[in-house]
C-alpha cells in the first residue's frame, strides 16, 4: 500500500472513529443517569490514582490513603475555589468595559451602515439584533452569563464539584484494597492483563502530577511578573496545574487561558510574547521533570492520541478526556500485541 493510500485508509477510520463517538454520545446523553454514573467511575478511578500517587510522593502508607483523600479534597476544592474567583475577578471588569465602549459605539456604526444599506431591512434587523444581545451582555449580566456558562460546563461536562470530591473521598478509602481488586479481576480475565493496566496508570498519574506541579509552578512565577498580581497568578497556576493532566492537549489549553489572561489585563503584545516564553520555558521543566522519572511513553500516533482524547471526552466528560489516552493506547496495544502484554 503506497502512502496516499495509506493516508486515505487512516482519514477514513478517523471519520468513522468519530461517527460511533457522536453516536454513542447521542445514545448516552439520553441516558442522562448512566451517563452521571460513567462519569463518577471515571472520576473515581482518576482519583483513586492520584490520590494514591500523591501518598507514593509523601511516603504515606496505603492503609492512611484515605487521610490523603481528604487533604486531596480539600486542597482540590481550594485551587478550583482561587482559580475561577481569580480568573473571573480579573477578567470580567476589562471585558465588561470593553463591552460597554463597544454599544456605545453601535449607534454611530449603525448610522454609517444605515446609509448604504437603507434599502436592506434584514441588515438593518441584524444590527439591532446583534446590539441589542450585547446590550444584554453589559455589566451585572456578563458576570451572570459566565457564571452559568462555567457552571453549566462543570455539572454536566466534568461533573458537579460535589462529585468531584465525593469519588476522591471515596477513592483513598477504595485503595487499600485496590490490589485485591485488581488481581481478582487479572485471575478471572488473565488475557486482559490489568495488572499491568493498574502499573501504567499509577505510573502515569505520578508522572502528571509531578510535571504538573513543576508547570504550575514557573507559570506562577512568570504571571507574578508579567501581571504583578499574586492571586491571578496563583489561580493561572492552579488552572494548568489541573489541565496538565488531559494528554498532549491540557498545557495548550492553559497557554490559551494564560494568553486571555494576559491580553485581557495586559493588553500588549510584549507582555503576549513574555507568557509563550514562560509557558515553553514550563513545557521544557514539565519535560525534564517527566524524563528524569518512570515515564509512560504512549506509542501511539498523535492523530489518534487526539482521536482518543475526543472520544474519551464524550464517553465520560471531562475525565474521560484524562483517561481516554492511556486506556486507549493499552487496549490498541493490547488488540495489536496480545502475546507480549
Amino acid at each position: 500500500m503506497d502512502r496516499k493510500n495509506l493516508m486515505k485508509v487512516i482519514l477514513q477510520g478517523e471519520a468513522a472513529f468519530l461517527l460511533m463517538a457522536f453516536a454513542f454520545y447521542l445514545v448516552v446523553r439520553n441516558l442522562s443517569t448512566i451517563y452521571g454514573w460513567i462519569v463518577f467511575l471515571a472520576w473515581l478511578t482518576f482519583a483513586m490514582y492520584v490520590v494514591e500517587a500523591a501518598a507514593r510522593l509523601f511516603k504515606v502508607q496505603k492503609r492512611f490513603a484515605a487521610l490523603v483523600g481528604v487533604i486531596t479534597a480539600i486542597l482540590l476544592l481550594i485551587g478550583l475555589g482561587i482559580s475561577i474567583f481569580y480568573l473571573i475577578q480579573s477578567i470580567i471588569p476589562p471585558l465588561t468595559k470593553s463591552i460597554e465602549n463597544l454599544v456605545a459605539y453601535l449607534p454611530k456604526l449603525q448610522e454609517t451602515v444605515g446609509e448604504w444599506a437603507q434599502r436592506s431591512d434584514v441588515l438593518t434587523r441584524v444590527l439591532d439584533e446583534i446590539s441589542s444581545e450585547l446590550q444584554s451582555l453589559v455589566g451585572a449580566e456578563t458576570v451572570k452569563n459566565v457564571l452559568l456558562t462555567v457552571g453549566r460546563f462543570v455539572t454536566s461536562s466534568g461533573g458537579s464539584l460535589f462529585q468531584i470530591t465525593l469519588a476522591v473521598l471515596v477513592s483513598g478509602l477504595l485503595i487499600p484494597y485496590k490490589d485485591k481488586l485488581v488481581n481478582f479481576a487479572d485471575r478471572k480475565l488473565p488475557a486482559a492483563k490489568f495488572k499491568q493496566l493498574d502499573v501504567m496508570l499509577g505510573q502515569y498519574a505520578l508522572q502528571r502530577l509531578v510535571s504538573g506541579f513543576a508547570l504550575g509552578v514557573v507559570l506562577f512565577i512568570g504571571n507574578i511578573i508579567i501581571l504583578r498580581n499574586g492571586g491571578m497568578a496563583l489561580g493561572i497556576a492552579s488552572l494548568a496545574f489541573v489541565l496538565d493532566f488531559i494528554p498532549y492537549v491540557g498545557p495548550f489549553f492553559a497557554f490559551i487561558i494564560n494568553a486571555i489572561v494576559v491580553l485581557v489585563v495586559s493588553p500588549k503584545w510584549l507582555s503576549l510574547l513574555l507568557s509563550l516564553i514562560i509557558f515553553l520555558t514550563g513545557q521544557g521543566v514539565e519535560q525534564l521533570v517527566a524524563a528524569t522519572m518512570a515515564s509512560v511513553q504512549f506509542s501511539i500516533p498523535f492523530i489518534v492520541a487526539i482521536a482518543l482524547v475526543i472520544f474519551g471526552g464524550v464517553v465520560a466528560g471531562v475525565p474521560g478526556l484524562i483517561l481516554g489516552v492511556p486506556i486507549g493506547a493499552y487496549l490498541i496495544n493490547l488488540w495489536s500485541k496480545p502475546k507480549e502484554i
